[in-house]
């Protein structure tokens, strides 16, 4: 994970109207980012920036039947 504090854009950016409104409405986020794990896990964060400094905040990790089903895939 050191690799997203070095590079915010280091994982997939999800496209505004495919954020699930579940994450929209419990985190307030504006943008979601997926950063593959090992062994089919995915972290989900996203990026916000203050006066100071841009912050990649980790919202969540899952396995991929979460992951999928949180997306709707299945």
């Amino acid at each position: 994970m050191s690799e997203i504090a070095h590079n915010h854009s280091c994982g997939r950016q999800v496209r505004k109207q495919l954020i699930p409104k579940r994450l929209i409405q419990k985190h307030g986020i504006n943008n979601l980012w997926i950063y593959n794990l090992r062994k089919d896990w995915r972290l989900l964060y996203a990026v916000q920036a203050d006066h100071v400094e841009l912050l990649a905040i980790i919202l969540n990790w899952m396995n991929h039947k979460e992951y999928e089903r949180l997306f709707k895939f299945t």
